[in-house]
């Protein structure tokens, strides 16, 4: 329990933390009755256990991860933990309070802590959801520019509170960039997409990337350039035969051609142009 409140110390982790408390108060209350256990009482303590560890189990997952990732998971990460909240308030209703030799006030307080937990609504913070459209919007958009991933990066720090100097934004970005290799792992192909574009967008910011990281990726993309052959222009093909033109030649219609093709042309008895239709000159090519 203690590892499970260290941990709760994050924002999105607060409500849970409180409900956790409350429970672990009525749990000693009832600890302090020296209640003779009956079949029903331990099978709901179990299944009550079994919720928290799984609760516990989540926060940990949490724990591990870096905080742009938690804010850019954080509508998944809130309602994972809006149904943790719920199963453990129906694994509290499964105590068998009518039985027990309790006082009217710690059954009051049980039922209570089941009815908050069953309607507890966990939300993102408006400054999430407002990062979370940004991010949608340069997703979709795909072309976005610098100044756009640089103030979606500010953005993110202000909703973390941390540092916006070009280094601490750097370790946030390389720490949530080295998520993906556990994205991978888990082959989550849907998330490993996600995070492919989120790393892709905040990765044209200009803290993402150290001078050195730079360079290379400009050499690497003038290199790349280079070495790709240029397609010809569309005008450097022959209708004909569609392929590139070796001996082009002009003819009458003004249209251009392989000498070989369109002498194989107008020999077969054509003598309309193929592109345009007009009567051809032999004579003029």
């Amino acid at each position: 329990m203690l590892l499970i409140m260290f941990w709760l110390k994050r924002r999105v982790f607060k409500n849970l933390k409180t409900y956790l408390e409350r429970i672990v108060t009525v749990l000693e209350e009832l600890s302090k009755k020296n209640i003779q256990k009956s079949e029903s009482l331990k099978n709901a303590t179990d299944v009550l256990e079994d919720e928290m560890k799984k609760a516990k189990q989540l926060v940990d997952k949490c724990s591990k991860r870096s905080r742009v990732y938690l804010l850019v998971n954080c509508r998944k990460i809130v309602k994972r933990l809006e149904d943790s909240t719920r199963k453990i308030s129906k694994a509290l209703l499964l105590i068998p309070l009518a039985s027990l030799d309790l006082s009217y006030g710690v059954k009051e307080k049980m039922n209570n802590l089941c009815e908050d937990m069953l309607n507890a609504k966990f939300t993102t913070a408006m400054a999430e959801e407002g990062i979370l459209e940004k991010i949608e919007m340069g997703i979709q958009e795909r072309n976005v520019n610098r100044s756009y991933a640089n103030e979606l990066l500010f953005r993110i720090a202000d909703a973390l509170r941390i540092s916006t100097e070009r280094a601490a934004l750097k370790k946030e970005y390389d720490d949530f960039k080295n998520e993906i290799d556990d994205v991978h792992s888990r082959k989550d192909q849907a998330e490993a997409i996600q995070m492919d574009q989120i790393i892709a967008l905040l990765g044209r910011a200009d803290a993402a990337s150290s001078a050195k990281e730079k360079e290379i990726k400009y050499i690497n993309r003038r290199n790349s350039l280079v070495s790709q052959p240029m397609e010809p222009l569309e005008t450097f093909y022959c209708t004909i035969t569609g392929d590139v033109m070796v001996d082009p030649v002009d003819t009458s219609s003004g249209q251009t051609f392989e000498r070989s093709a369109i002498e194989k042309w107008l020999a077969d008895w054509n003598n309309l142009c193929p592109l345009i239709q007009t009567l051809l000159n032999p004579a003029i090519l």
